[in-house]
Formats: structure tokens, sequence, C-alpha cells
């Protein structure tokens, strides 16, 4: 599922086709698109703008059409030149080129204020936006179900926007929480210090490139994909596990930094450490708290900009549940891009 820092790369992606340009082509087979589309063609794009997991598309004539992009959607880019029909949910043209968005049935477009009211008004602070309500967080935080348990209070949208499951693992491993703790053993402290680790391993991740929550490009995760393989902290076997009953959800975690007394039933493969994670544990002794200093630094670089340069390129960026969103564009120099 894509997180909150892949609908920023997606927005930066469609801002140079979309922003201030008219739509001169509409369509898509998403019904409210087909039912609005009088409203859209022909009125200009005000704002490319995202919150949380949601992305929303502002137009000059007071309609917005708001795109999740679920487990399998792909929002894809391609420069000006002839309009291809295709099964696409949503399809924009506009003199700079094309937006399209396939794969999800989450695409709707209505009168901007319906939008806000009825999607973006349930959703908790945006994890990943220059400024975060900590007062909005500390209401819905204390609101919660103390039975929730870790993992479901980071994905918890109505608390906090914009973690999915690769940072709902890396944060809880960072924080040394067991996925499977219930909240009610943690006092508001804790849940703070959750937000905050989620807010700065996103922002560590707005430029384009491989999602990297380490601080190293050769070893980008902690604990996300890899089970059976041993801990980079401290040599034990990652385990995986499915959580919940109407939902079950995949989690990662080490047993060795993120013990609590409690049992979940790991998959079936790889789950011994063995020698393999005695001779990692030699090898990686990285520190979580230089690394949590390191990604900081990173947190508060300059967004990036979409150059004329990188406007007219085809860009795809595709929902994933284990990689980053893959783009055209060339990466960003800072230490969270790409390695290549």
């Amino acid at each position: 599922m894509p997180e909150g820092d892949s609908y920023v790369h997606a927005a930066h992606a469609a801002r140079p086709v979309l922003l201030g340009e008219q739509v001169l082509t509409v369509a898509g087979s998403a019904p409210s698109v087909r039912r609005y589309s009088a409203r859209i063609l022909g009125s200009t794009v005000t704002a490319v703008r995202t919150h949380g997991k949601h992305l929303v598309i502002d137009l000059e004539s007071g309609y917005s059409v708001h795109v999740h992009l679920a487990m399998n959607g792909t929002l894809r880019v391609r420069p000006a030149g002839p309009v291809r029909p295709g099964p696409a949910r949503l399809l924009l043209a506009t003199a700079q080129g094309v937006v399209t968005v396939s794969g999800t049935r989450d695409v709707e477009a209505d009168r901007t204020p319906a939008i806000e009211a009825r999607v973006l008004g349930p959703l908790g602070p945006d994890l990943i936006a220059d400024e975060f309500d900590w007062d909005d967080f500390a209401k819905r935080a204390r609101g919660a179900d103390p039975a929730t348990t870790v993992a479901d209070f980071l994905l918890d949208q109505r608390v906090m926007a914009g973690v999915g499951n690769v940072y709902k693992c890396e944060v809880a491993f960072l924080e040394r929480l067991h996925p499977a703790q219930p909240i009610a053993t943690l006092d508001f402290a804790r849940l703070h210090d959750l937000a905050e680790r989620s807010r700065t391993l996103l922002r560590a991740n707005r430029r384009p490139g491989r999602r990297i929550t380490t601080g190293d490009y050769r070893r980008p995760l902690w604990v996300y994909g890899r089970d059976g393989r041993a801990c980079r902290r401290c040599g034990t076997a990652v385990r995986r596990a499915w959580f919940g009953s109407a939902e079950p959800q995949v989690r990662y975690w080490c047993p060795g930094c993120q013990h609590d007394g409690m049992t979940a039933r790991p998959h079936a493969a790889g789950c011994d450490g063995g020698r393999r994670g005695r001779r990692a544990s030699r090898r990686f002794r990285w520190p979580v708290v230089g690394v949590v200093s390191t990604m900081t630094r990173w947190a508060h670089a300059a967004e990036p900009t979409c150059s004329p340069k990188t406007a007219g390129r085809r860009t795809t960026i595709r929902a994933s549940t284990g990689r980053d969103w893959p783009t055209n564009a060339p990466h960003s120099a800072s230490p969270c891009a790409s390695a290549g």
C-alpha cells in the first residue's frame, strides 16, 4: 500500500502537467467523473495537494477530484500528445501532458466542500505536512480504543494520516514496541513518540527515490520484507505474521528488539535465525538513536521541485507493498535518493 511520502511523489509528478492549466480532455470509468465531466472540462486546475494517503486535484469551477490508489492503483504522467483510450479510472489532459489513474476504484469527483467534509474531514493531521497539529493528534490519540494494538494505532488514519504497512513496521521497530502490544500499556508520551518518529521518517523520504529508514542505501529498511533474515541490530531472525480477524495485516518485527511477552503465529517460512543470525549480529550493530538523528537532518531538507527538463518525461507512480514508487525522473542527490 502506498504511504504518505508516495502521494507527495505523485503530486510532484502531476503538478507540471496540471497546475495552472486548463483541462482539455476528461475521461474515465469512475461514475462521478462522468457525472461531473462538464464541470471539469475547460476548468483550470488551481491546486494539486495531498493529505496523508489521499491526493486531491482542485478546479476553478469549485469541484475537486479525489484519488486514493489503495493497494494496486497506478498514476501515470505522459507528455502532451494524442490521447489514447484505455481502461483508466481517470484521465485528465492539458496542453502540458496527460495524467491517468488506473487500478483503483477510489476515484471520485464532487464539489470541493463535499470532498473536504466526506474524505478529508475524518482524517487526523497530516504527518508529512510542514505544520503538524499536535493538539489535534493528542485529542484523537487519547480517544483511541485502549485495546488497539501499536500497529493498528499507527495505521489509523483518523488519528494521524500517512502511515502504511512499511512505516508501521519500521516505526514500531525503532521504538522497540511489539506490533501486537495494546496501547493501553503505553502512556501518552510513548504515543507521542510514535507520531514523532513516523513524521520524521515520512518527511525524510519526501524526495523521489528509494525509501530508506536506516540511513544506509544498501540496507534501506530495518525489518519490513526481511522475514527469516537477521535483524540489523541484534542478529535475531526477523519474523512475519498476520494480525487481526476482520482485515488481517502483515507485520514484521524482531523478537529480540521488540519482545513484550506476547505471541503471534508467524509465517511458516524462515523463522529460525540459526548461525546466520549470530554472524549478522557481529557484522551489523547500527545504533538506532544515531540513525534517527541522521534522519532528522534529512527531514528538514527542501521539498523537490519539478524542472522543465523533467516535466515532459513519462512518469509512472505505482502502488507497491514492498518498494517505493518508481519514476523515470532523475533521482535527487539527497541521502534519501535511490542508490540506482
